[in-house]
């Protein structure tokens, strides 16, 4: 058996100017996709669930976690990509920026570089501790697009634009990461 990581963007989030980014939580809408992504995991043989710790991750996989009597792990590595300390009205003008410099960060954020090491050391802590199992993993889009960027050169701004709510990505792992675009 190979080991499988379950990348999953979170559903649907409420933001708002007045609570921080990382607080967040899932709309209405985006609870009734976390029934339904219940549902849809639920034909798979998950052995771990682990989680950013943001509201709207968690709370994406706590449908299914609760139907199959998993404890969600948090690592705070599977946080979203810190773009800016401040609210952004057009962020993807410099979303988009930051695909084509990987190095570029605005003030107080964290560039796409930064964002996609973490990251990628968090999926190999998971991919290590759960060898031959299968992990779910409640995350965030950037951070998503980020880490398949390293193994798809051709992820950039437009796949990320194209990351639904909830939306899921399926890697193996074998002493390294495989990513087949499916």
């Amino acid at each position: 058996m190979a080991t499988r990581l379950l990348l999953i963007r979170h559903a649907t989030a409420e933001p708002g100017r007045d609570l921080p980014e990382c607080d967040w939580p899932l709309s209405r809408e985006g609870r009734r996709q976390a029934e339904t992504l219940a549902a849809d995991l639920a034909s798979r043989s998950i052995d771990a669930i682990w989680s950013s710790p943001y509201p709207r991750a968690v709370d994406t996989v706590k449908p299914f976690a609760e139907s199959v009597g998993l404890h969600i792990k948090i690592d705070h590595d599977l946080r979203e990509r810190l773009f800016s300390p401040v609210w952004i009205d057009d962020f993807e003008v410099p979303l988009r920026q930051s695909f084509d410099d990987a190095h570029f960060a605005l003030p107080g954020g964290e560039s796409g570089h930064q964002c996609r090491e973490r990251f990628m050391a968090a999926l190999t802590r998971i991919a290590v501790r759960h060898r031959d199992e299968t992990v779910a993993i409640a995350t965030h889009g950037n951070a998503i697009a980020l880490a398949l960027s390293s193994l798809d050169a051709s992820v950039d701004f437009e796949f990320w634009k194209s990351i639904r709510n909830p939306d899921l990505f399926e890697l193996g792992w074998s002493n390294g990461f495989v990513w087949r675009r499916g």
